[in-house]
């Protein structure tokens, strides 16, 4: 049936259709145009559009639907790595680690330990992380997701001094007792180095940090040195060399 002006000026959508319906339609609607019909590639050629012209928003939706339930699933099967590590030594007393656990991490637990002790974390923003730590060792970074299925990324520090100084031998020199000390990371701080006597009250001394002594009195009784670092760890050592 030929196609009134009405029909050709204000169409309206064409419903999913048959190849037999759409060749029919093709056959209408090529005269009214004041064209031919080619052949049987033409007449599929339109047939596929008329198919897909009207299915494919609906494919696409169920398509984004099924790709979000699956990418759901996944955030709540599998862990997101932890990424973007980052060890910053301050100075020989402290390290900074900083690391991301991921655009798809919303639902891990996340931790770290140190030598297989827990240890605290920092919360930054966008997934962000970071543990200032003060010794070293294997740092573990645990990233865990709801259902209990872990990914670990491991760091080694070992830039860090976290010894304190040791006493390496004492000479005596007449009435005074050479006492040697050495620190082979950060350095002994001369500067904050005390003695004190048996009974507590400071004992005057000379330091030679060049020669990495320090110079006392030969006690009656024990004394008591505090040797720190420079790093802030300390020895503290009783000397008792009198009779």
């Amino acid at each position: 049936m030929p196609l009134s002006r009405k029909n050709v000026n204000n169409p309206t959508p064409v419903p999913p259709m048959d190849r037999g319906q759409a060749e029919e339609l093709y056959q209408q609607i090529m005269p009214e145009l004041g064209l031919e019909a080619k052949d049987e590639s033409s007449r599929r050629t339109y047939h596929t559009f008329s198919v897909v012209r009207y299915r494919t928003p609906k494919v696409v939706k169920v398509l984004i639907v099924v790709l979000v339930l699956i990418m759901t699933l996944m955030m709540l099967i599998f862990p997101s790595p932890v990424t973007r590590i980052s060890v910053n030594y301050a100075d020989a007393s402290e390290v900074l680690v900083n690391f991301n656990n991921g655009p798809l991490g919303f639902f891990n637990r996340v931790t770290a330990l140190l030598n297989g002790i827990p240890v605290d974390l920092i919360h930054g923003d966008d997934r962000s992380y970071s543990v200032s730590l003060k010794k070293n060792g294997e740092l573990s970074l645990i990233s865990e997701s709801p259902v209990g299925i872990s990914d670990t990324q491991t760091v080694t520090i070992q830039g860090l001094d976290d010894v304190a100084p040791q006493v390496v031998r004492h000479l005596r020199d007449g009435d005074d007792i050479h006492i040697y000390f050495s620190d082979n990371d950060s350095g002994v701080d001369w500067d904050a180095l005390s003695v004190t006597g048996a009974d507590g009250e400071p004992v005057d001394f000379d330091v030679f940090p060049d020669e990495g002594y320090v110079s006392v009195r030969f006690p009656e009784d024990a004394l008591t040195l505090h040797v720190p670092d420079k790093a802030g760890n300390a020895l503290s050592v009783v000397v008792n060399l009198a009779g």
